[in-house]
């Protein structure tokens, strides 16, 4: 049990798999917010993978969706 309230959670594990298309998770994602790179991150070139790992490339997935949170 944990006791420690600012903490949500003690550790946490990741588990790769094969990315596939989800209609019903990209009609979620739709509503989230922008993504907002942290201070000093770099972010791929526009022809690089983009960094969500779905294997397209960067300009063709995430790009506009960093470019919609502006300055």
């Amino acid at each position: 049990m944990a006791t420690d309230t600012k903490r949500p959670f003690d550790c946490a594990v990741w588990v790769e798999g094969d990315w596939h298309y989800d209609e019903n998770l990209e009609k979620a994602l739709e509503n989230e917010p922008p993504f907002v790179p942290a201070l000093g991150q770099k972010l791929p070139g526009k022809n690089q993978p983009c960094i969500c790992g779905s294997g397209k490339k960067f300009k063709k997935c995430c790009l506009a969706k960093i470019e919609k949170k502006g300055p």
